[in-house]
């Protein structure tokens, strides 16, 4: 594992820590989609000094990094606890198995970034992830607006840029719920999906073709 040298050593390393010696407003997704098989972490179990901005003009917190974590498919790593996990915070708990739910692509399949998504609202950020058996896509979303300033939207897909047919079954899920999601058509022929406001600020969005 390395932490300053990872820079110049990563490709000879087993793992690396992902999100805590960056600069200001990085975009650390790029490693993730330069070493896709490469298992990144959080680096949060070194606590939160580290942390730097990744949104100008907004009051950085350690939630920031740990939603950007899941948004990007890297692996969640908390501080050591000796409690036992029911007694864990909740709030992480709770995305701990969002992920587990996108595990198959976010450990095992293929980082798309953004390439064929389409445009989001401002303030929401969008990545996605191919089953290594192309059975699924899942769409990671962040949504830094706030509750009072959230409004419907819809998401287009390019699907058929990631795998073949037409998808039997879409659903959205939270950190609280899961819901079942229509299947339109936008005027370019791409998929559309209609996405009202959730709680929270993450969201993982599945699409399973046949």
């Amino acid at each position: 594992m390395h932490e300053y040298a990872t820079d110049r050593l990563l490709q000879y390393g087993t793992h690396a820590l992902g999100l805590m010696w960056h600069p200001p407003h990085a975009h650390p997704e790029v490693v993730r989609y330069t070493l896709p098989e490469y298992p990144l972490f959080s680096g949060m179990c070194n606590g939160n000094e580290g942390l730097k901005q990744f949104y100008p003009g907004e009051r950085l917190t350690s939630r920031d990094a740990i939603e950007r974590v899941f948004l990007i498919g890297n692996r969640f790593e908390f501080p050591m606890s000796h409690r036992p996990p029911e007694l864990a915070d909740d709030w992480q708990r709770r995305i701990v198995a969002l992920r587990r739910a996108c595990h198959p692509e976010m450990s095992r399949g293929d980082f798309l970034d953004g390439l064929g998504l389409g445009a989001t609202p401002a303030r929401v950020e969008a990545r996605w992830f191919r089953h290594p058996e192309r059975t699924r896509v899942v769409v990671t979303l962040l949504d830094r607006r706030e509750p009072t300033e959230r409004t419907a939207w819809d998401l287009d897909v390019d699907l058929a840029s990631a795998v073949e047919g037409h998808p039997r079954r879409a659903w959205m899920q939270t950190l609280d719920t899961s819901r079942d999601l229509a299947i339109g058509q936008a005027p370019d022929g791409r998929l559309r999906l209609h996405l009202e406001p959730f709680e929270g600020r993450v969201a993982a969005l599945f699409l399973e073709v046949p």
